[in-house]
């Protein structure tokens, strides 16, 4: 029955608590008698009638030797006209009639640990007696405000153990154990002004939301604003409004953090409707947002967070989800949208100021990707990979890249995201050929199935494979113009050589430079050549280290990995990139094509040591 009673009392106060805030400007002609400086604390408010009440509530709350020990303590000590107003808005009549366990955290939360004369007190928010719960002060020429609406109207009395205030409100603690300040939620629905935004934060289901720890800031229309907003509408309450189209609206009026109006900058707020931001513009004369939405009444404090009042609904502007968002709002990618968030990735596609063309695996290609991989059991394992930022950063071009933009004339390749353990190096390429609908990685290769989803930082391309970064063997393989160097290499044994950890640099003769070289040799395909000497040919195209064509210097001398140390020469003449030797000559006709192990340089010919 007492905790029944307790928490009686604590509704009442959380019900009140705007009330005591809005009707505080009746009392602002009060002064407080002149306050003798005296001995302790209490000593000094002993002896002013003014504080009578104040002093017979630290009897009740057992607090009057707490307050007579050395300190120093500041407090902030509401005078007989501040207890009266809380108890006609109570329907009390003394002290006596509340509860100890809600009269001492109150008192408790008027308590600073520490002498704050007016002139040491600045801006910004005090841990009080009350478990650390915080006093937010505000420091003007015109006085001291705490928590926006109690004055400080007498200050700087001295006593022995400390220092006190006086002022002209109750203030109500955001953190008693039983919270009878009230989340921004109760706050809301305790004033009268606000009680159609309360209506539509049970609407949308936001309720525990906006009840959580945050701490938040809120934006708060009121009632006028949402009424100007139904006869926009053409509809007479919040229960006429779709709750799909009002839940975004209420969560663009909150931003993560408690920012009072003295802590707002002017410039861009991210807030919880993850596509939309608010535009703040904070200057002397108050602060606007969106450039025509004004902040009427600030810094109405709550338990998580401060309410500010505005005079219209703000109404995201309509538009593309990031990346990101649009990936977890279509189940088709489900399991993508958990690789994301797991892979950490989540917040590098919802950056709203980035740019990217991301290449979507549906959740068929995934169970596909997964089902042809012995080594990945199931979704969990595959979350599980090491190996999934980079799987994933494969899937993703540093810049936006529509299907209309793509050359339909020839393959060409892309550097993705994906990077290598290289220093310097380019993110692994990715091989895209547009010739006939778009296929990755070789005309056998994964399809775009769906074209240019549009999101507000990029554009996505659905899939129906899983796309994996590949090593230099790989890359020649998926491009089906080196299928006589993946023969070459075959028979010379040299596939695992050039898939290791590396780096290497391969430059890769086409098919048609082996046709010639077959030619020249008298052969008809890669078997006519003995095996040795297939091997040091393949080795005089192979070079140690991730070397980009940047890399390359007019007349370099590069070492190879011939058994013979056999060497070519560098040409840079004429803006052309040529291989000397004392066989020939074979021009670099594509550069940097990188892979996980190394960089490819695909050339006219074959060069032979």
């Amino acid at each position: 029955m007492k905790n029944l009673l307790n928490f009686k009392w604590l509704l009442l106060l959380l019900s009140v608590f705007v009330m005591v805030a809005c009707n505080r400007d009746d009392d602002d002609d009060v002064t407080p008698e002149p306050i003798p400086a005296g001995e302790s604390i209490v000593d000094v408010a002993s002896a002013n009638a003014d504080f009578s009440i104040l002093v017979s509530a630290l009897q009740r709350a057992n607090l009057v030797s707490a307050l007579e020990a050395d300190g120093p303590f500041t407090v902030f000590a509401p005078t007989n006209a501040a207890f009266e107003a809380l108890f006609a808005t109570l329907g009390v009549s003394s002290v006596d009639e509340l509860p100890i366990e809600v009269l001492s955290p109150i008192l408790r939360y008027h308590v600073l640990t520490g002498e704050f004369r007016a002139a040491n007190l600045q801006t910004g928010e005090y841990p009080t007696l009350n478990n650390g719960a915080l006093l937010s002060i505000e420091v003007s020429g015109q006085g001291v405000v705490i928590n926006g609406n109690s004055n400080v109207v007498t200050a700087d009395v001295e006593a022995s153990n400390g220092v006190i205030h006086a002022i002209d409100a109750v203030l109500m603690p955001s953190e008693t154990g039983e919270d009878p300040l009230g989340t921004i939620v109760g706050v809301a629905s305790g004033a009268e002004n606000f009680s159609i935004l309360a209506e539509a934060v049970v609407r949308t289901g936001l309720t525990d939301a906006l009840s959580a720890t945050g701490p938040f800031t809120v934006f708060a229309p009121n009632n006028a604003a949402f009424e100007a907003l139904f006869r926009n509408l053409g509809v007479s309450s919040v229960s006429e409004i779709d709750v799909e189209t009002l839940t975004p609206i209420l969560l663009y009026h909150v931003i993560a953090g408690s920012f009072p109006a003295s802590g707002l900058a002017s410039g861009e707020y991210p807030t919880l409707n993850e596509n939309a931001n608010l535009v703040i513009s904070a200057t002397a004369g108050g602060v606007t947002i969106n450039g025509e939405v004004n902040v009427v009444n600030a810094d109405i404090q709550a338990s998580n967070g401060i309410i500010h009042e505005i005079n219209a609904v703000l109404l995201p502007a309509a538009g593309p989800m990031t990346i990101a968002a649009l990936v977890a709002s279509d189940e088709r990618f489900s399991i993508l949208a958990q690789a994301v968030e797991r892979a950490g990735l989540l917040n590098v596609l919802d950056d709203i100021n980035a740019s990217f063309t991301v290449f979507a695996p549906t959740n068929t290609a995934f169970e596909a990707f997964i089902a042809a991989n012995p080594n990945i059991a199931n979704v969990q394992a595959l979350l599980n990979s090491p190996n999934l930022s980079n799987i994933l950063l494969y899937h993703v071009l540093g810049s936006a890249v529509p299907s209309s933009v793509l050359p339909t004339d020839a393959p060409f390749y892309q550097n993705t995201l994906s990077q290598t353990a290289f220093e310097g190096a380019d993110g692994v390429s990715l091989l895209i050929d547009a010739t006939n609908g778009v296929r990755l990685n070789g005309t056998a290769g994964i399809r775009v199935t769906e074209a240019d989803l549009e999101a507000s930082n990029g554009v996505v391309h659905v899939i129906d494979g899983v796309l994996t970064p590949p090593s230099i063997p790989e890359m020649a393989i998926l491009n089906g113009g080196f299928g006589q160097l993946v023969g070459a290499l075959s028979r010379a044994d040299l596939v695992n050589a050039v898939s290791g950890n590396g780096p290497l640099t391969v430059f890769a003769p086409t098919d048609a430079a082996f046709a010639n070289l077959y030619r020249a040799l008298g052969v008809e395909n890669v078997e006519g050549i003995d095996v040795e000497t297939l091997t040091s040919v393949l080795l005089y195209h192979v070079v140690e280290g991730n070397v980009r064509s940047s890399d390359l210097e007019d007349g370099q001398v590069v070492n190879t990995l011939n058994p013979a140390g056999a060497t070519f020469r560098v040409s840079l003449a004429g803006g052309r990139v040529q291989l000397l030797t004392a066989e020939g000559t074979a021009e670099v006709v594509l550069t940097d094509v990188q892979t996980t192990n190394g960089v490819i340089h695909v050339i006219s010919a074959v060069i032979l040591p």
